[in-house]
């Protein structure tokens, strides 16, 4: 469980990185997606 905990702070701070790297709106807006199914998922668990 705290490999799985650990994975996904891993991955939301990568989300985190390429979000403020992106230029693109459309990239941004995608990325604030994924960044929003990974909360609700870890709200679920």
């Amino acid at each position: 469980m705290a490999t799985r905990q650990r994975a996904n702070t891993v991955v939301a701070e990568q989300l985190q990185e390429a979000l403020d790297a992106a230029e693109c709106p459309e990239v941004r807006y995608h990325i604030r997606e994924s960044m929003q199914l990974l909360h609700l998922d870890d709200e679920e668990n």
